[in-house]
């Protein structure tokens, strides 16, 4: 059949008149199919139409299919009506396909039924005769008269939905609904001159994986999937495809017959209905934030801070440090970890194990992009030690002892989004020596945000030195106190198969000459600090180090000291008092007549976890990479 045909009234009435009316004409195309075809009343189990020989009126469709006296114990028919959607089976070795005819009210009344042998040869003829059954099977949408004299072609341009058909020989379409244009937008004679080749690329990129999956590769005959797809007015629709399948013997695609509903409603209402849970999700959380924001009594405050400035005394020297009873400080050191008010860490000290450099990196997405945007790559890179990142935008923080290779990963992760992102390598992102990186404790904060009055002085830790050498037990303590900072030093000595006292002695080692760094860190959001900014000044030349540290506050974290360049990261309440903060920064440097430019921007903090903040990986990587 070509174009012609199915795009011809005149033709159907053509052929219907040759064979004395439409009735005459199905019953015609009924007798030339070569497979068991009949139509069977629901509620009767009639069957009223069959190509079957021995076939009269009031038979019943087990008598006549199977010989049996009784219906069927497992009845397909039931199925169809309770589901009201096609039902297939396989039996000796036979394919059985059931499908719904709807009357009024879209109540099932009657079954199309049909079998056809598995991987059974195609001929051209047996296609040409198969189009007009797989239409009909899929997109009936009324129910016949007892004469069942309408006609096919009526029900299938009176169909909402695209009906196609492909072949694969010709590399054409060979049917398509006149549903087209109203779904597409692209008129017949101009959609059936696409290749099929023509019609995938218009399918939107991230629904390709989708495709494939229905693209007949599998040998799969009967198959359906949903993907976006771009129409004549370059706006992407849903649609439900449903396809039915045809090889040859050797498997190789012979054709394709399917239709196409419009699913973008349904799509719609899924994603505002996504929307409205996860705003509604959103909520909840920040509700619980709150409630988590209980008030610390006076000792619970001071003990707090003690463990952010000394994290490795024991609790009787800590108790001594802070005037309190050794019971009363274990009692409260285990109520505040147990509420996950604090947590232990180990930084190690990177330039000792070989690194020369950190970086700092933020992006900038168009349009709220950012989960578009697959952010796995930068979580999976051991080197990034700290990812964050908040609706269009996202902060990233590396360690690396190879420069070229990490800007070279910068570059190809911008060029692979560039559509959606845009990396400030230029004035966002700044590549420094390790020994210019400052780490500060948290006491301070601490210190400021509970008013408590304390006159000692915030540890800062420097991460100088040259790379030294360790041996194999020594890495292994170290990666062990990194990946699980509150591991015991019995619990590490049967991971890494040495004796307790030579781990003791390790640790001691480790942190005595500077490898390792141990940090109580608090837990920002219940202190009431839910933001974190970047601060990027640029000086017009070398200034003195106490003027580069103009606008230090109590809750400066990181600050990094380039010739020209310095970086800061500050912890925030609120976005306003960030705004106040930047404020006074920009007035304090105008009044004292120092000319710089500062970048800087405000992040939600983010609660840490592997996903955003991880240095085992890349501590892993260093120690271990090059053995075995």
């Amino acid at each position: 059949m070509g174009d012609e045909f199915f795009s011809s009234t005149s033709k159907i009435d053509e052929y219907a008149r040759k064979f004395g009316g439409f009735g005459r004409f199905f019953d015609k195309v009924l007798g030339s199919l070569e497979f068991p075809f009949g139509i069977i009343n629901v509620e009767r189990l009639e069957v009223e139409i069959s190509n079957l020989s021995g076939f009269r009126q009031g038979m019943k469709c087990y008598e006549l299919y199977y010989g049996r006296r009784e219906k069927c114990e497992k009845c397909l028919i039931d199925q169809v009506v309770k589901s009201g959607k096609k039902v297939r089976a396989e039996k000796n070795g036979e394919d059985i396909f059931l499908f719904p005819i709807f009357g009024q009210g879209g109540k099932v009344v009657s079954v199309i039924n049909y079998k056809i042998k598995r991987r059974e040869v195609i001929k051209e003829v047996q296609v040409e005769k198969e189009v007009v059954k797989e239409v009909v099977k899929e997109r009936v949408v009324e129910k016949m008269n007892r004469e069942h004299e309408e006609s096919f072609y009526n029900i299938l341009q009176n169909s909402q939905d695209l009906v196609y058909r492909y072949n694969f020989e010709k590399k054409a379409f060979e049917y398509i609904s006149e549903a087209v244009y109203t779904l597409t937008g692209f008129p017949l004679g101009e959609f059936v001159k696409m290749s099929y080749e023509d019609f995938l690329a218009r399918v939107h990129p991230e629904d390709l994986g989708g495709v494939c999956e229905i693209d007949g590769v599998s040998g799969e005959a009967v198959c359906e999937g949903a993907y976006r797809w771009r129409c004549k007015d370059e706006g992407y629709r849903w649609f439900l495809d449903r396809r039915t399948w045809f090889f040859d013997e050797e498997g190789e695609r012979i054709c394709v017959v399917g239709d196409m509903k419009d699913i973008s409603e349904d799509k719609a209402r899924e994603a505002d209905k996504l929307e409205l849970e996860e705003r509604i999700a959103f909520m909840k959380r920040k509700e619980l934030e709150l409630n988590e924001r209980v008030d610390l009594t006076d000792k619970e405050k001071v003990v707090l801070w003690g463990f952010c400035l000394w994290p490795l005394l024991n609790d009787d020297e800590l108790a001594s440090k802070l005037e309190l009873k050794r019971s009363t400080l274990t009692a409260i050191k285990n109520r505040l970890k147990g509420k996950d008010w604090f947590s232990l860490k180990y930084i190690p000290n990177f330039s000792k194990l070989g690194c020369q450099f950190f970086g700092v990196f933020d992006g900038v997405l168009g349009g709220g992009r950012m989960k578009k945007l697959d952010l796995e790559i930068l979580k999976k890179t051991p080197e990034v030690i700290l990812c964050n990142y908040h609706e269009d935008k996202f902060f990233g923080v590396f360690v690396s002892d190879k420069y070229v290779e990490f800007r070279k990963f910068l570059e190809k992760f911008e060029n692979e989004n560039k559509e959606m992102l845009r990396l400030g390598f230029n004035e966002n992102s700044f590549f420094y020596d390790l020994e210019d990186f400052e780490l500060r404790d948290f006491s301070e904060i601490v210190n400021s945000l509970f008013e408590l009055g304390r006159k000692e002085k915030a540890v800062v830790y420097d991460f100088k030195g040259r790379p030294e050498e360790l041996n194999v037990n020594e890495k292994r303590v170290l990666h062990a106190m990194i990946r699980d900072p509150d591991m015991s030093s019995a619990d590490i000595a049967k991971k890494v198969w040495v004796s307790k006292p030579t781990v003791i002695k390790i640790r001691n080692k480790l942190i005595d000459e500077g490898f390792v760094y141990a940090m109580v860190i608090p837990d920002f959001k219940k202190l009431g600090l839910g933001f974190f900014g970047r601060l990027c000044y640029e000086f017009d030349s070398d200034l003195p180090v106490d003027v580069k540290k103009k606008g230090d506050i109590s809750r400066t974290v990181l600050r990094v000291n380039g010739k020209r360049k310095v970086t800061k990261f500050i912890l925030f309440s609120s976005e306003e008092e960030y705004v106040g903060e930047v404020d006074l920064i920009k007035e304090s440097y105008r009044r004292s007549g120092v000319y710089f430019k500062l970048d800087c921007e405000i992040f939600e903090m983010q609660k840490r976890g592997k996903k955003n903040f991880d240095l085992e990986p890349f501590v892993n990587e260093l120690l271990f990479g090059n053995e075995g």
